[in-house]
């Protein structure tokens, strides 16, 4: 037929990533449930079918699910997301096709991964992990769990509850199925994405934008405690000084590569309140 020459390959059969990539470009022109749906259900066919471990073909499949995961938008139905049946449906599609890819090729869905978070700004990152997670409910779950801390016998027997999320059960990071890999995998660069975009995330036209970069910040820290300690302890590993300099450093520099390692154990969102802070005072300071 005309124009199918680019869909056929040299041995007669039809190019998946081809396919793939025509998907793609019709998801992008026409959006709806029903068109994401059939789209998904190409997917998950391809990747069921042998011989598909190729990367750029997961590549297309890793842009299909995450596109649609951006038009679902929350789970909850906040910011016009698609809270139905329906929409619960084909989130659960996407999440089986990323499972599929990270159970085929584990190291190469991890790259494609972080190559797809590169490319994003912060809002459209914010904005695919809102849809991913719904971190917006984090608040309403935290409450639910959070203890005060006390040396009462009633609130120690509430605190050694094992459901809970702690270091002895590895704050069930095994519960978390391919969400928690997807995390486990993209926090280190969504978290460097986000503190080099600090000067853009405190405009006053992004207020709403770093708030909803709190809400992820303490998401994780309630839901995804192994990755949020794991690259915490990272940040302390990559602001020490080189070996070969430290025997060259005098006090003052000591004391300020100190004061480094000690912000980079708060919080993100308190980094981002200090270095707010500091930008207002100076304001005030020139007035």
């Amino acid at each position: 037929a005309l124009g199918s020459t680019n869909f056929i390959e040299q041995n007669g059969q039809i190019s998946f990533i081809v396919l793939l990539k025509a998907i793609y470009f019709a998801i992008e022109r026409r959006s709806s449930a029903r068109i994401y749906e059939l789209a998904l259900n190409i997917c998950e066919s391809l990747l069921e079918m042998p011989k598909t471990e190729l990367q750029s073909f997961f590549n297309d499949s890793i842009s299909i699910v995450l596109r649609i995961y951006l038009w679902l938008g929350c789970p909850h139905g906040c910011n016009d997301g698609l809270n139905s049946q329906h929409g619960d449906f084909l989130r659960i599609k996407a999440r089986t096709i990323l499972a599929i890819i990270s159970h085929i090729n584990p190291e190469i869905f991890c790259s494609l991964l972080i190559s797809h978070i590169e490319e994003y700004n912060a809002q459209m990152l914010i904005d695919t992990l809102h849809s991913v997670t719904g971190f917006c409910r984090c608040g309403i779950a935290a409450g639910i769990h959070r203890t005060r801390s006390g040396s009462s016998p009633r609130r120690r027997n509430v605190i050694l509850n094992s459901s809970l999320p702690s270091y002895e059960n590895n704050f069930n990071e095994s519960l978390k199925g391919i969400e928690g890999t997807v995390i486990k995998v993209i926090l280190k660069p969504v978290v460097s994405k986000l503190m080099n975009a600090m000067d853009e995330l405190l405009q006053p036209e992004n207020m709403s934008l770093y708030q909803d970069v709190r809400l992820f910040v303490s998401f994780i820290q309630e839901q995804h405690g192994n990755s949020f300690r794991c690259v915490g302890l990272s940040a302390l590993l990559d602001g020490r000084p080189p070996e070969n300099q430290s025997q060259f450093l005098d006090v003052g520099t000591s004391q300020l590569y100190s004061s480094r390692r000690t912000s980079l154990l708060c919080p993100l969102p308190e980094i981002f309140l200090s270095e707010r802070n500091a930008k207002l005072s100076n304001n005030d300071d020139n007035e």
